[in-house]
């Protein structure tokens, strides 16, 4: 394969990736979002990025790479991308097109500093394939209890957080 890095930036990433690599960036006149497949080639790619994780206005940066390295990906092809934990969440999930298929998370227990701020990351392996991903079946009810977020409940359970308290149950209301 080789390797893409679609917005090379200050090549952090892309001066660590193996031979053969390609490096682009919009600083330079490339707009990752504006590419189509011919632009890297005909030879396979992986591409390995670290896109913006915002995009004005309030639109997720990590959500438009992914859908868009959708277009250019082959079957059988991977992007590997660096991207803060909320899109660990299935509502974020659910967004990135149904042929990327998650194949693996890299979780980072350490915070990273990125524009002076303080950012927990995963680093998430995508693949196309021609099959779609199944989506999550969120539940809201089961024979044994109702989801409800009206107080005061028989017990609650932490759904977003700091990655080790998430999943966590008390019987203690939330503050």
């Amino acid at each position: 394969t080789t390797y893409v890095d679609p917005c090379a930036g200050k090549n952090n990433l892309y001066d660590v990736l193996p031979e053969p690599k390609q490096r682009y960036d919009i600083t330079e006149g490339t707009d990752f979002l504006g590419t189509q497949r011919d632009t890297f080639g005909a030879q396979p790619i992986t591409l390995v990025m670290n896109p913006p994780f915002t995009i004005p206005p309030q639109k997720n940066g990590i959500i438009l790479f992914l859908n868009h390295a959708e277009t250019i990906l082959r079957d059988g092809e991977h992007v590997i991308c660096v991207a803060p934990q909320t899109m660990r969440k299935w509502i974020n999930i659910s967004r990135v097109h149904r042929h990327l298929h998650l194949l693996r998370e890299l979780i980072f227990k350490k915070q990273c500093v990125f524009d002076g701020r303080k950012v927990s990351i995963t680093i998430q392996v995508w693949q196309k394939r021609p099959t779609l991903r199944r989506q999550p079946t969120l539940m809201r009810s089961c024979a044994d209890f109702t989801a409800s977020f009206k107080l005061p409940g028989d017990f609650y359970m932490r759904v977003w957080g700091v990655l080790r308290k998430i999943g966590e149950l008390s019987t203690d209301a939330p503050i």
